[in-house]
């Protein structure tokens, strides 16, 4: 049986802290991305990102999911 956190998976535990942190344009990333499943392009343009700030923003993002993971 898999291990669990207040009745949930410990990944989607995990996950859920990891998107309670971030923050501003960070949390509207994850959203957009992993929560309602957006083209990147659509996120991006939502948020008047340039792709430089987009790329940066979304890499914070990224590397906050993976220290979830550990």
């Amino acid at each position: 049986m898999a291990e669990s956190v207040a009745g949930k998976p410990v990944l989607a535990h995990r996950l859920l802290q990891t998107s309670t942190r971030l923050t501003g344009q960070a949390a509207a990333i994850f959203d957009g991305l992993f929560i309602k499943g957006l083209p990147e392009d659509s996120v991006r343009a939502e948020l008047a990102m340039t792709p430089e700030q987009f790329s940066r923003e979304r890499s914070s993002v990224l590397r906050s999911l993976m220290c979830a993971l550990r």
